[in-house]
C-alpha cells in the first residue's frame, strides 16, 4: 500500500488530550506515520494510554490537569478578570 520510505525515519511527538474530539484525529495520523516507518510517541492523559498503545505508538503521560484551572468559570473569570463561581458569591457576601 505504502512505498518503502526512502528517507531516514522522524521521531515524532503528537501532544493531546481528553475531550473535544481531540484524540481520534492525533491517533489516524500517529497510525499513518507509523506505517510509513516512523517512530512516534503521543503524550496525552493516562485515561487515553490503551488507544495509544493499540495503533503503536509509544505512550507518554503528560501534566495532570486541575479541575480548577481547567473549568469553563475559571477560564471566563481570567479571560474577563472577574471571579465567579462560589468562591466568588462566598467573597461577596463576606464584603457586605
Amino acid at each position: 500500500m505504502n512505498a518503502p520510505m526512502k528517507t531516514r525515519p522522524l521521531n515524532l511527538l503528537f501532544a493531546t488530550w481528553e475531550g473535544g474530539g481531540s484524540v481520534p484525529p492525533v491517533l489516524t495520523a500517529a497510525e499513518k506515520m507509523i506505517a510509513r516507518g516512523h517512530r512516534v510517541r503521543i503524550m496525552s492523559e493516562a485515561c487515553n494510554r490503551p488507544e495509544v498503545e493499540a495503533v503503536g505508538a509509544r505512550f507518554v503521560g503528560g501534566p495532570a490537569r486541575r479541575a480548577d484551572r481547567t473549568s469553563p468559570a475559571t477560564t471566563m473569570s481570567r479571560a474577563t478578570g472577574r471571579r465567579s463561581g462560589p468562591r466568588a458569591s462566598s467573597a461577596l457576601s463576606r464584603r457586605s
